[in-house]
């Protein structure tokens, strides 16, 4: 009896608590199968790509607003019952925290989870570019930051106009010195992490000063001219020289002076060194050529740009080009060569060698062309080594490394010689152009005319689109500008000079059987402008050694030259299975190339850097190598290998074996030493992960195997070179 009472009361209330639900508006509470809820309310993600799960349970079909653009949901709705959502948030490059609220409903039901972000480790610099008067300036730099940072100036006429404020104040005061050269001259203030890796910078450049107000070089104006100005070799003017601002050209007339209407698109104005004279030092570094100026005034108004040349006693029809590439300096400490920094390397290895390199042709006219990638653009704003007290490495650490270079040097932009802060191919380049050079520009020494492209694109650099071209129709400002250029440098050379093209990417491939192929884009537009003209293309870029001469243009070969850094200063002598070289990804030494030019005819040799000149060739018994190797590799432990690092079809190769002549075959593979190298010190190296394939041994043709047919025997090999040099070598096998 007494359950039943119970069950009478229960059933009683019930009845009340219906009743209740049945006065109940839908605006007052949901329906009861309209219910939603979620497995977390919040979560706050690191500053970095993140991902996380959250589970939704839902009595209907569900969506999801509130959605900004730095997240993104997998699924962004379902249907009734529990599903796992993924919530991915994008990497956070505010100084500040964000967070937004997803709000999930299901029906008349709702429920929000809250998604915050740490802000990323950042220093903002406002202004990152100030240009300064040559009488002197100042400026006022607001910094906004989220960490500790300490400020480096690279220039002394750059100073601290105030004391520092308190950790929290954001505004710097600082002024530049009155600048007594004729010429521009440019430096950094960098705000750089004490405690990290981040840094922004101020990039400080200022105008020459003014030529002296002397009757000579006063210049009247011309309606419509934009640009004036005079060339003299001293007291003396040059006529004939042409000038260009990127686009138009034009040439001194008898008293040195020259007319340009031009609209200042490229910022620069430089003149085409003619044959018999060399250009003074620049001021920011004596070894660069000074035969450019930057434009200053906007478009309509006129402006003056003198250029002083030294004349050549003898002058030098007969002269030594000594071309490098690929340096990749950014006071780094490669993971496989103990606390050898690359720019220690580039000062003890490279320039030594060079030097003495530059000395042997005493009494000759010697100049050199860098091939570009001078810098390496990840480390322009982030330094990866510890301990370090210089955060990053750009263009003023480059010109201060080469400050006491005995050559003069002509450079070309690489693609990790632009700006990685920058968007759009004009912004990108802006650094080389303001510090060290235009992108493209010629100069004539004796009978060869030099021409000088920027064969890496920028069109979005944020979004990652970088192109290995040259301008082609519809391309933005200095691609297109580069080969309007050219079309009118061209008019300017006569057929009887030989042209020699220097860029950073190469024109050509070249595959396993043998088959070259143009592989650049825009690079039939190029050829077809050089037609009828004896050319000769220099290049790096692929840290390797390649000789090829251009399908259907039999005029036109092109030398892509291996790398200064070699597998970007990784693979040291000391490491590398006993090679008594630093090497590259096609088992090339380290070095450069000189050519030697005698009016048109030109003679060249590598030059691999510790070694002598008479080093041309390895040669390799593969009995000596990893079983394992060589088995993924494809070579056989009975057969000898050379590697021929400059090697073209002009080349011989007599060899025997034991005295009994034996045949070495060309084949396409990658070289068995450095191989070894990449197994046993460079994958260990960057364990747990591995090595990016940038570093890793690469497919080369310039190989040939011959197979052994007697055990322990002796190999003795001689190659000669397309100018009758020989070389020799021999092996006795194990």
């Amino acid at each position: 009896m007494k359950k039943l009472f119970l069950l009478v009361v229960v059933a009683s209330c019930w009845v009340g608590i219906s009743g209740c639900d049945k006065n109940t508006s839908h605006d007052e509470a949901p329906q009861e199968s309209d219910k939603i809820t979620l497995s977390l309310a919040s979560f706050t993600a690191p500053n970095g790509s993140y991902s996380q799960p959250v589970t939704v349970t839902a009595s209907t079909d569900w969506t999801v607003d509130g959605v900004p653009t730095w997240i993104e949901l997998s699924p962004e709705s379902g249907a009734a019952g529990k599903t796992t959502v993924t919530i991915d948030v994008a990497p956070c490059e505010e100084v500040e925290e964000r967070s937004a609220v997803l709000v999930f409903s299901a029906g008349e039901d709702s429920e929000e989870l809250t998604v915050s972000q740490n802000p990323a480790s950042a220093i903002l610099v406002d202004p990152r570019n100030f240009e300064a008067s040559y009488g002197g300036d100042a400026v006022t730099v607001t910094v906004r930051s989220n960490v500790n940072y300490d400020i480096h100036i690279s220039e002394e006429w750059i100073y601290r106009t105030e004391s520092p404020r308190a950790l929290e104040s954001s505004t710097f005061g600082f002024g530049v010195a009155e600048n007594p050269t004729r010429e521009s001259r440019s430096g950094l203030v960098i705000f750089y992490q004490t405690d990290g890796f981040e840094a922004d910078t101020l990039f400080v450049s200022q105008e020459p000063a003014p030529l002296p107000e002397e009757p000579e070089f006063s210049i009247p104006d011309v309606a419509g001219m934009t640009i004036k100005g005079r060339v003299m070799c001293g007291d003396s003017p040059v006529a004939g020289v042409v000038v260009s601002d990127g686009l138009i050209t034009a040439q001194t007339d008898e008293n040195g002076i020259y007319y340009l209407p031009s609209g200042k698109e490229m910022e620069l104005v430089f003149v085409t060194l003619p044959s018999g004279y060399e250009f003074p030092g620049g001021s920011g570094c004596q070894a660069f050529p000074s035969f450019h100026r930057e434009l200053t005034k906007p478009a309509d108004e006129v402006e003056q740009h003198d250029f002083e040349l030294v004349e050549v006693p003898g002058g030098n029809r007969r002269h030594v080009m000594m071309v490098f590439t690929d340096l990749h300096l950014a006071k780094k400490r490669p993971n496989t060569s103990g606390n050898y920094y690359d720019v220690d390397q580039y000062r003890d290895k490279f320039k030594p060698d060079i030097a003495e390199e530059y000395a042997a042709h005493a009494g000759e006219k010697v100049y050199s062309l860098c091939l570009g990638d001078i810098t390496w653009d990840t480390f322009w704003y982030t330094d990866m080594s510890s301990g370090m007290t210089t955060v990053r490495y750009q263009f003023p650490q480059y010109c201060e490394a080469m400050s006491d270079f005995p050559i003069p040097v002509f450079n070309v932009i690489g693609n990790h010689d632009n700006d990685p802060k920058q968007k759009g191919d004009f912004y990108t380049e802006g650094p080389f152009k303001r510090q060290i050079a235009p992108t493209y520009y010629s100069f004539n020494i004796g009978d060869v005319h030099y021409i000088v492209l920027d064969n890496d694109q920028y069109d979005d650099f944020n979004d990652g689109s970088r192109v290995e071209r040259l301008g082609l129709d519809g391309d933005s400002d200095p691609q297109k500008w580069q080969m309007q250029w050219l079309v009118e440098d061209l008019k300017h050379v006569d057929k009887s000079k030989k042209i020699v093209i220097a860029m950073h990417a190469p024109l050509t491939t070249i595959n396993s059987s043998f088959v070259t192929s143009t592989s650049l884009s825009g690079g039939y537009r190029l050829l077809t402008l050089l037609m009828g003209y004896d050319v000769m293309i220099v290049s790096g870029h692929t840290h390797c050694n390649r000789n090829t001469s251009v399908p259907n243009y039999s005029n036109i070969r092109e030398h892509n030259i291996a790398a200064v850094c070699g597998t970007w200063w990784f693979n040291v002598k000391s490491n590398n299975n006993g090679a008594n070289y630093d090497m590259c990804r096609d088992g090339s030494p380290s070095g450069y190339k000189v050519f030697t030019f005698d009016g048109t005819d030109v003679e060249w040799y590598y030059k691999a850097t510790d070694l002598p000149r008479s080093e041309q060739f390895a040669i390799y018994d593969l009995g000596s190598m990893n079983e394992t190797y060589l088995e993924t590799l494809g070579w056989a432990s009975d057969e000898v290998m050379l590697n021929i690092w400059d090697w073209d079809e002009n080349w011989t190769i007599e060899a025997t074996e034991n005295g009994t002549p034996v045949t070495f075959e060309r084949c396409s593979g990658k070289d068995p030493v450095h191989y070894t190298w990449e197994q046993d010190v460079l994958v260990p190296a960057h364990l747990p992960g591995s090595p990016t394939s940038t570093y890793r041994t690469t497919t080369t043709t310039h190989l040939f195997k011959a197979k052994a047919t007697q055990p322990a025997s002796t190999f003795h090999v001689k190659v000669t070179d397309s100018f009758g040099r020989s070389y020799e070598k021999s092996i006795e096998r194990k």
